[in-house]
């Protein structure tokens, strides 16, 4: 008849829903919208196959005390059911974060014009888009990928971007620069405008540096 007989108090924590209010009742009373969540369903099909099921799922029913992302594993158990439950809310709110984070650069890399490249915290290159690899040319080779600026620029144009990246690495701010690439003082050198960004890693430890950059040739000219 689905009336729960038994709520732990971890049962308590993870769902907001104390013993009180879920004792006696049935699963459904407690949880109105079990159906509309996905959840339901995986719990008659535990008890009608006999088999142990897992759902996670968003549980939404207007009270916003009880609204989150949760992980249950359903396990027959006599006449009833056993169920195992986590609120993963949090890891949820984090992985939806990143995947905006990510679609946010991505729509950077592909914004026409606009120079987009990072490096980790040995200021070695781990991204850069088709843009980055024309400003850099034939001097980074194939890819610019895992190699430093040493690798791709004379030392007079490494020891002012170093100088700036360095600037970023200690304090967590950002810089901008203006630099003539990819000697620094041929006459068919291109202008460029960057803006150097810090990006974070764990713990809010600045992991890298973001390049943001733009031709400003004409305008130099």
């Amino acid at each position: 008849d689905w009336i729960i007989r038994d709520w732990s108090p971890g049962a308590e924590k993870e769902t907001r829903v104390t013993s009180s209010e879920a004792l006696g009742k049935r699963l459904w009373e407690v949880y109105p919208d079990l159906e509309k969540s996905g959840f339901g369903a995986v719990y008659r099909k535990a008890l009608l196959e006999r088999t142990p099921q897992f759902h996670e799922g968003f549980y939404q029913d207007g009270r916003e005390k009880f609204a989150g992302w949760f992980a249950v594993s359903v396990y027959p158990r006599g006449t009833g059911v056993l169920t195992l439950v986590r609120n993963v809310s949090q890891r949820r709110r984090v992985e939806l974060a990143w995947r905006d984070a990510e679609a946010r650069l991505n729509a950077l890399l592909e914004a026409p014009g606009l120079i987009v490249a990072m490096k980790d915290h040995n200021l070695r290159y781990t991204l850069a888009n088709v843009a980055a690899m024309k400003m850099i040319g034939p001097n980074a080779g194939e890819s610019i990928i895992g190699k430093t600026d040493l690798e791709i620029y004379n030392a007079k144009v490494t020891s002012l971007i170093l100088s700036h990246d360095r600037q970023v690495l200690e304090h967590g701010k950002p810089v901008e620069l203006e630099i003539a690439l990819p000697d620094g003082t041929s006459a068919g050198a291109s202008w460029y405008h960057f803006c150097k960004q810090p990006w974070f890693g764990l713990g809010d430890t600045v992991a890298g540096v973001l390049d943001v950059a733009f031709d400003i040739t004409t305008r130099v000219r």
